[in-house]
């Protein structure tokens, strides 16, 4: 990397590894302290500045975008490629890079024709699903770097997979002798990134992983976008009639400890009482959920709409036990389902999400699904280009976003 970063990472410290005789254990999601992210984040800006000269060159960046398949409609890259928004922000042409066409005896082929030499500042935006999408954003990354003299590479990611798989103990706590994939991922990202975005990370290890190699990383969550689409637009409900959110027909739910601070943020946003569960999960596709909390006493959910918040949606297994508990147990009228990224695999996952008591999804095309497009009719996309453009102009703009742009600082 060119930055250089002279700013040490400072971490929680009950989130630290600990020494054993198996090496370095990671119990518990590793985490960066908010004040040394922002100072991360805000050198790393300012180096790159600095190497620009003047912020308002329109030459001064030039934007990639990785492309899975150029065919597939809900993909954010697609969309981001044919929208103006983007074009706007640089004097230069896009440059795509398609991976999933171009193979030469069986070896991947990156061609990214149009990257024009001297350009300081380049943008590479990807959803990056699998290890086809990592080899093509490092391969294209380091031409740009060695042989086109880039100085500052900017990764977006919509979406970020293997960050999941953020620990190497098992759901008892016991050692596994396993990779930690969002490590290794970041790790070989950082030899040739110098910053990176990311949307909607599953864990804070993602920025602190980062934050090990010297890579200034900014996680930004999509409770917001979600939550102007549905006070927006309304949801439908199981009769299927749609219908406003207000606080006296709807409750926003929590579906695990993870998410239930984002839901939290939308409870607040729309004013609207929230419902929080806890989760632990028993195997990849069952989970059992509790919502007996001190805090969700007097919130009632009989013959109200739930509204629930997830990062990502793969089996549909908490979903399943949500929508279950919320329609039998609790009396609620519908349960609706807002997904950052979705996902749905397995072997019953369209059996799930066929319940007639889920309502409603909304999902955003931040990754190709590899499930049906929208099962049962039930899908309603949340195009993520026009707030990708807005975060990306800002960024090159040198914006500190803890602090300037509240609409970035609050879904930090």
């Amino acid at each position: 990397m060119s930055l250089n970063l002279e700013t040490k990472p400072v971490f929680v410290e009950e989130t630290l590894p600990e020494d054993s005789i198996h090496g370095r254990i990671y119990r518990h999601a590793l985490r960066l302290e908010r004040q040394s992210a922002h100072d991360m984040w805000v050198e790393g800006t300012s180096k790159r500045n600095q190497l620009l000269g003047s912020l308002d060159d329109p030459f001064n960046h030039q934007i990639i975008i990785f492309q899975r398949n150029p065919e597939k409609i809900q993909d954010v890259t697609n969309s981001l490629f044919q929208s103006p928004l983007l074009s706007k922000l640089s004097s230069l042409p896009i440059v795509r890079v398609n991976h999933s066409l171009e193979f030469d005896n069986h070896e991947p082929k990156n061609e990214s024709i149009g990257l024009e030499s001297g350009v300081k500042s380049i943008y590479g935006i990807a959803s990056i699903v699998d290890e086809r999408d990592l080899f093509s954003i490092i391969a294209t990354a380091d031409r740009c770097k060695d042989e086109l003299g880039v100085e500052c590479f900017t990764l977006v990611v919509s979406f970020l997979a293997g960050a999941r798989q953020d620990k190497n103990v098992n759901k008892e706590g016991k050692y596994e002798h396993q990779a930690i994939n969002n490590k290794a991922m970041l790790k070989m990202l950082s030899t040739v990134v110098d910053r990176m975005i990311v949307v909607e990370p599953h864990s804070s290890a993602t920025q602190a992983f980062a934050a090990e190699r010297g890579m200034p990383l900014l996680p930004l969550s999509l409770w917001k976008v979600m939550a102007d689409e549905v006070k927006n637009k309304g949801v439908r409900i199981c009769d299927g009639s749609r219908v406003k959110l207000t606080v006296d027909n709807t409750r926003i739910i929590g579906p695990d400890d993870g998410r239930n601070h984002a839901a939290g943020k939308i409870s607040d946003y729309l004013c609207i009482p929230r419902f929080g569960y806890s989760k632990i999960r028993k195997t990849e596709s069952s989970v059992t959920i509790n919502g007996d909390h001190l805090e969700n006493e007097g919130v009632i959910l009989k013959n109200k709409i739930g509204v629930g918040f997830d990062d990502v949606i793969t089996g549909v297994s908490t979903v399943d036990e949500i929508a279950e508990d919320l329609q039998y147990k609790k009396g609620a009228e519908a349960y609706i389902v807002l997904a950052a990224h979705l996902e749905l695999v397995g072997l019953k996952w369209a059996q799930r999400i066929n319940n007639p008591f889920i309502s409603n999804i909304f999902a955003t095309n931040s990754r190709q699904p590899l499930g049906d497009l929208n099962p049962y009719g039930k899908t309603e996309w949340v195009d993520l280009a026009p707030w990708l453009c807005d975060v990306i102009e800002k960024d090159m703009r040198g914006d500190d976003p803890y602090f300037i742009d509240s609409r970035i600082s609050e879904v930090l």
